[in-house]
Formats: C-alpha cells, sequence, structure tokens
C-alpha cells in the first residue's frame, strides 16, 4: 500500500511540474505578443509641412518631401502639421 502512495506522489509531482511550464510558457507567449502589438505610436514622427516656411505657394514641396519617409497608415502614428501664414 505504501508503494501505491509513492507512486500517487511521483506523479503528482510530475503533473504539477508539467503544469508549471506549461504556466512559464504561457506567460513567455502573453510577454511576446504584449511586445508585437506595442503600436507604432512609440515611433512616430511630426512632420510640420514646408518646415519653417509653413503651408504657403511659395514651398517647394516636392524637395521638402523628398527628405521624408512615409509609409501606408502613418495617419494612426504620425501626423502631418499644417502651419497657415
Amino acid at each position: 500500500m505504501a508503494k501505491l502512495a509513492l507512486g500517487y506522489e511521483s506523479v503528482s509531482m510530475h503533473i504539477k511540474k508539467k503544469i508549471r511550464v506549461l504556466i512559464d510558457m504561457a506567460m513567455a507567449a502573453a510577454l511576446l505578443i504584449l511586445l508585437l502589438a506595442t503600436p507604432a505610436a512609440v515611433f512616430a514622427v511630426d512632420h510640420t509641412v514646408g518646415d519653417t516656411s509653413g503651408w504657403s505657394q511659395s514651398v517647394d514641396y516636392t524637395s521638402w518631401v523628398s527628405g521624408k519617409t512615409f509609409s501606408v497608415g502613418d495617419f494612426l502614428g504620425k501626423s502631418l502639421i499644417f502651419s497657415f501664414s
């Protein structure tokens, strides 16, 4: 009978260890998902249209935009600032 009880205890410890490993893996996966789902707004850049010249007809916007990098979907994380003079 003592041998039988020892067997159950051994199985119980084995199951507890497996559950602990599964919990650790789930927490690591949740942390990874959280890091990957962090919004790109952290890396957002505000662009003032025309820089110091502002939004006017005298600005060469072709040359202004050549130094900038824009991506599809930037409206959520990046903003364009129009300064009227």
